[in-house]
């Protein structure tokens, strides 16, 4: 008895992990791969008037960036000149974007295999205070996200630098020069700020269904039980 209560134990944590990775990594590829969020933004951050480029030029540049970044294509980036730091930068981040899309494909994986188990009680996930492991995940993230985004809206400088400093630690290849690396040109900090801000919202909705289902379930559980 205390063996199968240990192992469920050991199942639903992994279960919250494995829930808390996939939301994560969702956001962030839907968020990277989705291109028309930055086409969107040109007009609206007023781009092409401050990095002096065509807009043709701006998208051709962004394309080619991603593309590099994404589809594993040669370095290009257009008109856009660049320093060996700037390439090696990019090269970093392709490096994160191919750690997130793996972790996004196993999660996908993990979760379908341990849903498929806690379905045929092969070994059943926990409910804590009568809710499912997913409204607890949703909680905390609810938690995280809201105190991040307070934090981007206050000072997003600083949450930027400390993601560089973490994810890049030890470089400083990051810190771009318009004048070795124009690209910086046409991706402003208020592009980067939008991303975070739509990564935080998707996220909350993860979480946020995640917890009105578990409340729906329990009180359907109740009402079968007055019954």
């Amino acid at each position: 008895m205390i063996k199968k209560e240990f192992c469920s134990s050991v199942f639903t944590f992994l279960f919250a992990f494995v829930l808390l990775l996939f939301w994560v990594t969702a956001a962030f590829s839907f968020v990277i791969y989705f291109r028309p969020l930055y086409y969107s933004q040109i007009d609206l951050l007023n781009i092409v008037e401050d990095s002096g480029y065509s807009k043709r030029e701006i998208i051709d540049g962004y394309d080619a960036c991603l593309d590099f970044l994404t589809k594993s294509k040669d370095f290009d980036l257009g008109v856009f000149d660049y320093s060996p730091e700037g390439k090696a930068h990019f090269e970093d981040c392709r490096k994160l974007i191919k750690i997130n899309n793996i972790v996004f494909v196993v999660s996908v994986g993990l979760l379908t295999l341990l849903t498929i188990f806690d379905k045929l009680q092969y070994i059943k996930l926990k409910k804590i205070m009568g809710h499912t492991v997913g409204f607890w995940v949703g909680i905390f993230i609810l938690f995280i996200s809201f105190s991040v985004l307070m934090v981007a809206l206050i000072n997003f400088d600083f949450l930027f630098n400390l993601f560089h400093k973490i994810f890049f630690f030890g470089k400083t290849n990051w810190q771009f020069s318009e004048v070795t690396d124009p690209i910086i040109k046409i991706l402003p900090s208020r592009f980067f700020l939008n991303m975070g801000i739509l990564i935080a919202c998707i996220i909350f909705l993860f979480a946020l269904s995640s917890i009105i289902k578990s409340i729906i379930i329990k009180k359907r559980e109740n009402g079968r039980k007055k019954l």
